[in-house]
């Protein structure tokens, strides 16, 4: 059972759907009035009759405290969804691209190929750093 608001044109309705759990008897869903809030309570008695009857022949109710559950979301997942189309190309070469992986080049392979493009852009900005350093100024300013 998944948790349910209902709501009626003049406003709040009094009651809501919720879903209870008890040690004696599990859980169940139950209509109980809502709180200020509008939800609904986290703790009521349980409300299920046991087999014993008062002196009166009435039915006792367990009475037990019962708390509130949340409730699975009735939801489903897609099983397969696929766009047709171009792969598109990453903008700068340290970006991750698979491409080559799907295409049945081997794992090692790729990591061997993303080595070398790393240390091609960490080449890169030690060159860069050593140039910015030449034309600084000395003295500070």
């Amino acid at each position: 059972m998944t948790f349910i608001r209902k709501y009626r044109s003049e406003g709040r309705t009094k009651t809501i759907a919720a879903e209870y759990e008890c040690e004696e008897h599990g859980r169940f869903e139950l209509d109980v009035e809502r709180n200020d809030a509008g939800d609904a309570p986290d703790v009521i008695q349980c409300p299920i009759p046991i087999a014993v009857r008062n002196s009166d022949g009435e039915e006792v109710l367990c009475s037990k405290p019962c708390e509130w559950r949340i409730s699975a979301p009735l939801t489903t997942v897609r099983r397969v969804e696929a766009i047709k189309g171009k792969s598109q190309k990453p903008e700068r070469k340290t970006w991750t691209d698979t491409t080559a992986v799907g295409e049945g080049q081997p794992l090692y392979d790729w990591w061997e190929d993303r080595a070398k493009i790393w240390e091609e852009k960490r080449k890169e900005d030690v060159m860069a750093f050593a140039r910015e350093v030449h034309e600084r100024p000395i003295g500070g300013d």
